[in-house]
């Protein structure tokens, strides 16, 4: 499987901020420990902030936080929320790890959640 550098960064904070959990971890620091491109950190923190996998703390002792919830991610989850578009070659491998979908750019937004709603259906019943 290919991992992007955006999935590899991802990937690499949430280690961090797993070992690194007694206080917010700014994002400066976070990039100069991990020798990335702050900039490119910050939109990879956004979506796990969006994802609710990390919390953000404003202010001069903000930064950023592992919510306890992560800790029960799958690796296959983390590669969903910070790869963004998944390669055509790495969707059988996600579908293996137990993904229940993979919808590609051009997905109709409506088949996709009619799908997704028979399949929780069929889950629950």
């Amino acid at each position: 499987m290919h991992l992007t550098r955006r999935t590899d960064y991802g990937l690499r904070l949430l280690m961090l901020l797993a070992v690194d959990d007694e206080a917010p971890l700014g994002l400066n620091d976070a990039a100069t420990r991990l020798d990335v491109s702050a900039n490119h950190l910050a939109k990879v923190a956004q979506a796990l902030v969006h994802a609710e996998m990390i919390r953000s703390i404003r202010g001069r002792t903000g930064g950023f936080m592992l919510l306890p919830a992560t800790l029960k991610a799958t690796v296959a989850d983390i590669l969903i929320v910070v790869g963004g578009v998944i390669p055509p070659r790495d969707q059988p491998k996600l579908l293996e790890m137990g993904v229940a979908a993979v919808y590609p750019p051009g997905t109709v937004l409506t088949e996709a959640a009619s799908e997704m709603l028979d399949k929780l259906q069929a889950q629950l019943a």
